[in-house]
């Protein structure tokens, strides 16, 4: 009898504790720290996501209505975030000051995607790419998706991403390529965190089978070109990989 009183005294104290970390969570997501100065070295910690979420937490708890609908979403799921359309939002002092903050770090992390577009762009109308180890077919296409990538693209999107469609094969005299049906792809990446970018390039071809009768088959493959820059912008490239 004694053991089972013990195992059910345990049980509580489990289910107790889990009851009492949940009340916590909920009061921290409750919690307004609008009113304190945020500390700019644990602000560099966080990542371009949660420095965009930290500031607008501070107009969401004023009631400011977002017409992002991720981030509308993301505060519409708090229990705290009472929108209200018609309030005039206005940030005191200490509130603008973390916003003036969190923006400064926000573009410190993006200013180097600036840098590295300008001068990539550059070096391939140049043509200074004989580090790239790349089929001369593709130099056209690439050199062409560099010339057109969009900044303001990538410092919006979540991803840090601008791509751009083609169709590699479609003008190449092969014997034994089918009807190039297959969409190709560049896209250009930034990990800001890690400090790196890379240019891929995504290729398919339909192919004819070899016997009659047989299935066309699709031949996919990657090649991904690896960048590391550095705070001053500057930039390496790492090497060249292949995949499929």
């Amino acid at each position: 009898m004694k053991r089972l009183n013990i195992i059910y005294l345990i049980m509580f104290l489990v289910l107790s504790c889990n009851q009492s970390e949940k009340v916590v969570s909920k009061q921290e997501d409750k919690k307004d720290n609008s009113e304190k100065l945020l500390e700019e070295e644990e602000l560099r910690k966080k990542s371009k996501k949660e420095l965009r979420l930290l500031r607008n937490e501070i107009f969401a708890r004023k009631g400011y209505v977002f017409k992002n609908e991720e981030i509308k979403n993301f505060f519409e799921s708090k229990d705290w975030y009472q929108p209200q359309p018609n309030k005039k939002i206005e940030l005191s002092e200490i509130e603008q000051l973390n916003v003036n903050l969190i923006k400064r770090i926000e573009n410190d992390k993006l200013q180097c995607i600036y840098v590295i577009v300008k001068k990539i762009k550059s070096e391939f109308k140049n043509d200074n790419i004989d580090h790239l180890d790349i089929d001369t077919s593709y130099i056209p296409f690439l050199k062409e998706f560099v010339a057109e990538i969009n900044v303001n693209a990538i410092i919006d999107s979540e991803e840090n991403e601008y791509s751009k469609s083609y169709y590699f094969h479609k003008n190449w005299d092969w014997e034994d390529m089918d009807i190039d049906e297959c969409e190709d792809e560049i896209f250009i990446h930034f990990g800001i965190e890690s400090k790196t970018f890379i240019i891929q390039m995504n290729t398919c071809a339909i192919y004819k089978g070899e016997d009659e009768g047989e299935d066309d088959f699709v031949s996919e493959q990657n090649m991904i070109f690896e960048f590391k820059y550095e705070a001053d912008c500057s930039y390496q490239f790492i090497r060249t990989g292949v995949a499929g």
